[in-house]
């Protein structure tokens, strides 16, 4: 019985008559292997001629545009020295923008930069110059600002990295263009004239500053193939040749195939035949066999529509799960802002020693209350899968340093010293994200201090390079405490977990914190590490491989390169110094917030570091405040009554010219993943999760009222 298809054709001789169909046409005919052959040659060549020609061109356009940019940079250097800088103290001669129209008087340097690049545009056909800056002399305002997307991408770019040119490839009036700009900077002689000219769009140069963008536009249709396109030319064609002569060996070898082939087809359209046989006693079993597949399929898409439904009810859960950890973290991170900042504001007061013992106790309390719900909400986040690592440029030295100065209190309380090496060789700037790097830190230093009675807590920082562009990070903690036996090393790390009952009793916590580091550390593609000895101490090790930041040298060296320095580390402390807005007088601020008590303490706490405040309820007590006086900060809280954080900042927004902006920061308990991406989302400049103190509350008014914004760190 013959094998078919559904159509009714017979399949079980196709794929046979189509070999045999293909072998004696190629056997019939071995020129067209050759030809066929041939033409993939040419093809392959002429494909890599194509590709080879368009990258020199691309790179002979792009050295002709840096010559003849570096030619008017030369000649401008070379004329502002030798001839301006030498005449400007003679009163007889003008420096003029027109010297056209002032033919006694002398071109200024840019003037003249540009007058020679008319003429180098004129002995180069197609070739264009121009020098543009968004501080244009006020005769320069129709021709030097910056005319279109480009001018201003090469602005931003070359601002960020004076030192690289920026060039891009685009369409100037239907002809493919390379357009090259270079930064024009600010030198020495120059900084006096255009600080003090009458006519200054700005008068605060300094050197080094990016004044303007010098731009050599270019037809890329226009490049002269040159010598080195000759040699690759050759060097293609005798490749070509060796293809080719291959190609001839090949096809004899192909052609004795083929008819080797032949007599094997023939023996094996035989053999088919009786395998096909075979196949048709199968095809009966495999029926029977398929029948029951069938039945088990039935069986099975049940079970998958059982599990699609449990699979339905298990995210309705974890959503469930989410939902809850959201409320709970807001509704309990609200009155915890209550008792710290009352607390800390109590702490300013005059307090007798009973009393300040007290509320130090309080204090000390609610920050491990505070502790408790973090450890709680991260590694539910973890858990969940919601934390995300985020790698940005960090210097580790300045992270290892804050941290230290944080505990450096608690070591001295607790009568241990507390110190940090770093060893040599060592990367300062890294890619990681350094939040939760100093998490990591955080939680090694705090068992450390809190297992530790007497003795020194050891911080030591490696980060040696192990490539061009990576390093091998190593954070090691060593103590002096109480060590841990063998059989508890097993535990430590996992969650709800301490080394025994007495642990607990004694010194406290969830027993989180240690397996939250490991989770963290493994999302780092790093891992930690522990030894320890009873009564001896302990040493936890995080390492991770991180990739070296290159766009920035180390700027700062470590003391004693070649061996392992020791860097103290002092605590720092908040300035008592009163804010001042930009015209340096006291600066007034908008608190939205209806949470009472959270208004008592947020007020108290700007006031005491120099804010006029105002109080509005909700957003749109706020939206009015805003109307009818002039703020110099916002902050806003998100979840509030009538009108809520977010719909007010983005109605405030709307009504704002670009010349009106009011920074605005959200001051919230919403501290889960995203909430601080939704308040920048709707329009927010900044964010604070609560509970907020003094000094938190002063640094970021700080960056917002003097304009230094950069990380948050």
């Amino acid at each position: 019985m013959a094998k078919v298809d559904p159509s009714g054709k017979d399949i079980s001789t196709t794929g046979r008559s189509s070999l045999t169909g293909v072998s004696g046409l190629l056997h019939d005919n071995p020129m067209l292997c050759l030809a066929l052959l041939l033409l993939i040659c040419v093809a392959i060549i002429l494909g890599q001629f194509l590709r080879l020609t368009a990258q020199i061109n691309s790179t002979t356009l792009l050295e002709e545009a840096a010559s003849h940019a570096s030619t008017q940079r030369a000649f401008r250097s070379v004329y502002t020295s030798y001839v301006v800088d030498r005449l400007r103290s003679d009163s007889t001669v003008t420096i003029t923008h027109d010297p056209d129209s002032n033919p006694e008087g002398i071109p200024f340097p840019i003037t003249l930069s540009m007058i020679l690049g008319n003429q180098l545009s004129e002995d180069r056909a197609g070739m264009e110059s121009a020098i543009y800056s968004p501080y244009p002399f006020p005769w320069r305002e129709s021709t030097g600002g910056l005319r279109d997307r480009f001018s201003k991408d090469a602005w931003d770019e070359l601002n960020a990295d004076p030192e690289q040119p920026f060039f891009r490839y685009e369409t100037v009036g239907g002809i493919k263009t390379l357009r090259y700009a270079v930064a024009d900077r600010m030198r020495a002689t120059c900084i006096e004239c255009h600080n003090t000219h009458t006519d200054t769009p700005k008068s605060d140069w300094a050197i080094g500053d990016v004044r303007g963008v010098l731009e050599i536009s270019l037809p890329a249709d226009k490049i002269a193939v040159t010598n080195r396109v000759h040699s690759s030319l050759i060097e293609l064609f005798l490749s070509m040749t060796l293809m080719i002569i291959v190609g001839l060996a090949l096809l004899g070898i192909v052609v004795q195939r083929l008819r080797n082939s032949t007599n094997q087809t023939r023996k094996l359209a035989t053999k088919t035949q009786q395998i096909n046989e075979q196949l048709e006693s199968e095809i009966d079993e495999r029926y029977r066999i398929n029948k029951q597949l069938l039945d088990e399929i039935v069986v099975r898409k049940q079970s998958e529509t059982a599990l699609l439904d449990a699979k339905e009810q298990a995210e309705m859960a974890s959503r469930t799960k989410g939902d809850f950890l959201a409320i709970m973290s807001h509704e309990i991170r609200t009155p915890m802002n209550g008792v710290l900042g009352m607390t800390g504001l109590l702490l300013d007061t005059r307090l007798d020693d009973e009393q300040l013992r007290f509320v130090s106790a309080i204090e000390e309390s609610a920050e491990g209350l505070l502790k408790i719900i973090n450890d709680i909400l991260d590694f539910s986040k973890i858990e969940a899968g919601k934390l995300t690592i985020e790698p940005v440029p960090t210097d580790i030295v300045s992270v290892v340093a804050e941290t230290i100065a944080f505990f450096k209190p608690r070591a001295a309380e607790a009568g241990i010293s507390l110190d940090v090496h770093y060893a040599s060789p060592m990367k300062r700037r890294i890619f990681i994200d350094f939040g939760r790097l100093r998490q990591i830190l955080t939680n090694f230093l705090s068992n450390a201090i809190k297992f530790t009675s007497k003795g020194a807590v050891t911080v030591t920082v490696r980060c040696a390079p192990i490539g061009p562009d990576n390093a091998r990070l190593e954070l090691v903690v060593e103590d002096t405490g109480i060590g841990l036996d063998p059989d508890q090393l097993e535990h430590i790390f996992q969650m709800f977990t301490q080394a025994d009952s007495s642990t607990t009793r004694r010194y406290g916590g969830t027993g989180l914190g240690l397996a939250i580091t490991r989770k963290l550390a493994r999302l780092m593609n790093g891992d930690v590490h522990v030894s320890s000895e009873r009564d001896k101490g302990s040493r936890f090790i995080f390492s991770a491989e991180v990739q070296v930041d290159a766009s920035v040298a180390d700027a700062e060296k470590i003391e004693n390169p070649g061996t392992e320095a020791t860097v103290s580390v002092a605590a720092d402390g908040a300035s008592n110094r009163p804010l001042a807005n930009a015209s340096g007088s006291q600066p007034r601020v908008l608190l939205v917030e209806d949470n009472l008590v959270n208004q008592r303490v947020a007020v108290k706490m700007l006031e005491k570091i120099g804010c006029r405040v105002d109080v509005a309820g909700n957003g749109e007590d706020a939206l009015e405040k805003i109307s009818g006086c002039t703020y110099d900060l916002v902050f806003m809280d998100c979840m509030m009554p009538v009108m809520d954080g977010f719909e007010a900042t983005r109605r405030q927004r709307l009504r704002e010219s670009d010349d009106e902006h009011i920074p605005i920061i959200a001051i919230t308990a919403n501290a889960m993943k995203g909430d601080r991406e939704r308040c920048l989302e709707c329009g927010m400049d900044d964010y604070i999760s609560k509970p907020v103190n003094k000094d938190r509350l002063r640094a970021v008014a700080q960056k917002w009222l003097t304009g230094e914004r950069g990380s948050d760190g």
